[in-house]
């Protein structure tokens, strides 16, 4: 499960399966009108990291994703 806490301080829910590639979090981000050309997308490790920084053909099992997890959406 991520939860999305967008700029505009709504939040946004959405389940992905592990064998599913993180290019479709960045294709959901994207239909809701954050690209990642315009949006940075942080996890919530600390340091954050900006997972568009990462590999999108690697599915969430790859990339050891966890079962919970937060992304901020912040503008560029």
């Amino acid at each position: 499960m991520v939860k999305f806490r967008l700029p505009d301080s709504e939040q946004v829910v959405r389940r992905f399966r592990s064998s599913e590639k993180l290019a479709v979090l960045i294709k959901f981000l994207g239909a809701k009108g954050y690209s990642a050309s315009d949006y940075r997308f942080f996890n919530s490790d600390f340091p954050k990291k900006d997972v568009t920084t990462f590999d999108e053909s690697k599915t969430f099992k790859e990339l050891h994703w966890p079962v919970r997890e937060q992304i901020f959406v912040e503008e560029r």
